[in-house]
């Protein structure tokens, strides 16, 4: 019989002395089991990510260690929280995983308007702290997500009136590459804060993020459903043109499901902020409701109510496979003729197949984020579509990723600018290259921004398991993971999504 391989890894002794969190290996059982569960199955992958040991910090001095001892072992490294990764980058097959899981405290400090969130969090934690205090920042429409969507971009169904998530943040802990901890902020380390905020999981682990919050008492929201017809959708997505998206303080995002058990739906997942009447909220709606209903609460939640209630379809639900793609998320220009493309090329055309899909849009006025001083890509844009194709039985992966990649490019052939929300694209190799990750960071010229701030805080690209991390380490250097490996991620949710 073999060495076990568990037991010729001595290393491990000397870490559990230095280390108070949990060493989870395979032989774990359950807690290892749970340690690797993330938000679905990659098609892409032959076979789940096995990671050769899961590190789990109980705070930024284990987290130290963790980096420490994976930087000497010379395996390959990733980060995870929420575990939402298009092709569960957020394990490292094979390496070492650390799992900021047992780090989601939330500090809100009420009267200074801010919150303290460590970096395991999921958003559906910061949302219940800060809205205890009806505080808010901006964040995205999965609860579940973890805080790297903050690090890079995020946005979600008040980002029309707030921006970006990431210009939320004031200071990050950051454990370096070399296990360092540093405070990044505006007036210390400032090219690494401006770098994490908006391309944050390239440079270290995030351990506490201090965010900036927003009075969201005057927020009132709900959803409304309707049964899924091309002229349902087409009237319901023409009023939010005409009329819903041009009211600065409307926010919404539409989107196409098909709930387990149910028939296909088109939904509103709506916030209206502003000092007017409840009444004239109400009456601002009455278009809407014109067309057949099959709910409609809109009124009865506030804003924490509306951002928890895409949850239980944005939960993780075992077996789920899923392919997301956006072809860039944004469109610059939008007009009833792309809506209708967008109506008649795919959403009339998901396959029977693929009955867990979501396609979103997220209703944006683009000059409520176009003065972002982040590396994001997508300041210019008036709206943000995503194709999330899902499915359960691995017998679709198939149908599931042609239908993925065909949506992805239908809808590039919409874009009308080059800037991309790279929380929400799939990338694979072949769109790895200068062009496309200067896209993705709002330009050639913050990608060099980026690249500098890499060598100066991780010169051996330790932190390199998503797609683009190796053109931040050198503007020759071949990606080391992302094409050798095939590890198509997003950016930042190989880190702590």
């Amino acid at each position: 019989m073999g060495q076990d391989p568990e037991a010729a890894w001595p290393e491990l002794d000397a870490l559990r002395a230095d280390f108070d969190g949990a060493v989870v290996l395979p032989s774990s059982g359950k807690p290892y089991s749970a340690a690797c569960e993330t938000w679905h199955l990659s098609p892409l992958l032959k076979a789940p990510r096995r990671p050769k040991v899961v590190l789990q910090p109980r705070g930024t001095r284990d987290v130290v260690t963790a980096v420490k001892f994976a930087k000497s072992s010379g395996l390959s490294l990733s980060v995870k929280s929420g575990g939402h990764s298009p092709n569960n980058a957020c394990l490292s097959d094979g390496g070492i995983t650390i799992d900021l899981g047992l780090m989601r405290s939330v500090y809100v400090d009420p009267e200074k308007r801010t919150a303290v969130a460590e970096g395991g969090c999921r958003l559906g934690d910061v949302d219940a702290e800060t809205s205890l205090y009806s505080l808010a920042i901006p964040l995205g429409h999965a609860p579940i997500t973890g805080m790297g969507l903050v690090l890079n971009g995020g946005i979600g169904v008040a980002g029309k009136v707030f921006g970006p998530a990431s210009d939320h943040i004031d200071e990050v802990t950051v454990v370096t590459a070399e296990g360092d901890v540093v405070t990044a902020s505006p007036t210390s380390h400032t090219e690494l804060y401006w770098a994490m905020c908006g391309a944050g999981s390239a440079f270290g682990v995030a351990t506490k993020i201090k965010l900036r919050l927003h009075d969201v008492s005057d927020c009132i929201g709900g959803q409304i459903m309707m049964p899924f017809s091309r002229d349902t959708l087409q009237a319901a997505s023409h009023w939010l043109l005409s009329t819903g998206w041009r009211k600065k303080e409307f926010c919404c995002t539409q989107f196409v499901v098909r709930p387990p058990g149910a028939p296909q739906m088109i939904g509103l997942m709506i916030m209206y902020f502003g000092s007017e009447s409840v009444d004239e909220k109400q009456a601002f709606l009455a278009p809407i409701r014109k067309l057949p209903l099959v709910q409609d609460n809109f009124g009865s939640m506030n804003y924490y109510q509306v951002q928890q209630s895409l949850k239980p379809m944005l939960s993780i639900v075992p077996g789920r496979r899923e392919y997301a793609t956006s072809g860039g998320f944004g469109i610059g220009q939008i007009n009833a003729q792309l809506l209708d493309r967008v109506m008649d090329e795919i959403l009339t055309q998901i396959p029977e197949p693929l009955q867990a899909s979501i396609f979103t849009l997220d209703w944006w006025a683009s000059e409520f984020i176009s003065n972002s001083k982040a590396p994001i890509g997508f300041r210019n844009k008036q709206i943000g579509m995503l194709m999330l194709a899902a499915w359960y039985d691995e017998k679709h992966n198939d149908t599931g990723v042609s239908f993925a990649k065909y949506c992805k490019k239908t809808l590039e052939s919409m874009h009308t600018d080059d800037g991309i929300y790279a929380n929400a694209d799939l990338i694979t190799p072949d769109v790895v290259n200068d062009e496309g990750i200067a896209k993705r960071v709002g330009g050639h010229e913050n990608l060099a921004r980026l690249r500098a701030v890499k060598v100066e805080y991780d010169p051996t690209n330790l932190f390199r398991n998503h797609h683009f991390t190796g053109h931040f380490k050198d503007a020759k250097a071949p990606l080391i993971l992302s094409i050798l490996d095939f590890n198509v991620c997003q950016l930042g949710q190989q880190q702590q999504i």
